[in-house]
C-alpha cells in the first residue's frame, strides 16, 4: 500500500501536505497507548478501498515538533483523540473527533464530492452552479471558502510557472 505513511516530524507532516497537495489527505493523530491500536488497522482498511487518496498517521508521543505549533495549531490534547484531519491543497477542511466508523467513511465521501464540485467551480466559477453552498455535515463550506482555495491553487501555479521560466 503506497497511500499511508507514518509522520514523525513536524516538517515530513509540511513536507506531505506540500507533495500531495491535490489529492484529499486523511490525517489521523492519535496517542499510541493500547486502546487506539485498532484506530491505525481502521485507517489501514480505508486506505485500502480509497487508492487515490492518502493517509497519514502521527502518534502524539513519536511526533517531533520544531516548537510545539503542529499540535498547538490543531487544538490536538490527549482527551479529545482520536481526531481526523482532512487536508487539501494545504488547507484544512474538516477536523473529526467523537465519530463512528461510519461517519468518517461517510466525512470521505462527502470531502470527496467537494473536491470534484470544486474543481468544477475552478473552471465555472461564475455561473450558478458555483453559488451553491456545500454543507458537509453541520460544517458549511461557502463559495467564499471555495473561491479561496481557487486562489491558492492559481497562486501555487503561477509560482511554478515562475520557476520553470527562471530555471
Amino acid at each position: 500500500m503506497n497511500n499511508i505513511f507514518q509522520v514523525l516530524t513536524e516538517m515530513d507532516f509540511m513536507n506531505c501536505l506540500e507533495k500531495y497537495n491535490e489529492q484529499l489527505i486523511v490525517t489521523l493523530f492519535m496517542s499510541n497507548k493500547i486502546k487506539y491500536k485498532h484506530e491505525k488497522k481502521k485507517l489501514a482498511n480505508i486506505a485500502k478501498t480509497e487508492p487515490n487518496l492518502i493517509f497519514l498517521y502521527i502518534e502524539r508521543e513519536n511526533f517531533l515538533t520544531e516548537n510545539g505549533s503542529a499540535l498547538a495549531d490543531y487544538n490536538i490534547s490527549p482527551e479529545i483523540m482520536p481526531v481526523y484531519f482532512f487536508f487539501y491543497n494545504k488547507e484544512k477542511l474538516k477536523t473529526l473527533n467523537n465519530y463512528t466508523e461510519d461517519n468518517l467513511e461517510l466525512y470521505i465521501t462527502q470531502l470527496k464530492k467537494f473536491i470534484i464540485e470544486l474543481n468544477k467551480c475552478e473552471k465555472q466559477i461564475d455561473t450558478p452552479e458555483a453559488n451553491n453552498i456545500i454543507d458537509v455535515k453541520n460544517n458549511i463550506i461557502t463559495v467564499e471558502h471555495i473561491k479561496n482555495l481557487i486562489n491558492l491553487k492559481k497562486n501555487q501555479s503561477l509560482k511554478e510557472l515562475e520557476n520553470n521560466n527562471t530555471s
